[in-house]
């Protein structure tokens, strides 16, 4: 899988982008720097991939909006994943 052919995360495909994203990672040997589980096994090279790969990954615009103090893969992977889960709890939230 090239990294090319995946969607950069925009407003409207973060589920995909996860699975897409998360099997890349995966294929790259670099998703414990997110899951850590084996922490041991993160060297900065690894992080420092890890976090190249998702900031390629995501629109320029959603990148510009990061907080200052998102640095780390697993804390841009924890960024989104949260604002996208809040998002989704606030439409499952509107009952007619």
């Amino acid at each position: 899988m090239e990294m090319q052919y995946i969607e950069k995360l925009n407003a409207l495909n973060y589920k995909y982008w996860t699975i897409m994203t998360r099997a890349y990672l995966e294929m790259e040997d670099l998703m414990d720097t997110i899951d850590r589980k084996d922490p041991a096994s993160n060297t900065m090279a690894k992080e420092r991939r890890a976090r190249f790969i998702l900031l390629c990954l995501i629109e320029p615009s959603f990148v510009r909006e990061l907080p200052d103090n998102v640095r780390s893969a697993r804390e841009i992977w924890a960024h989104f994943a949260f604002r996208y889960r809040r998002r989704r709890s606030a439409s499952c939230s509107h009952t007619p």
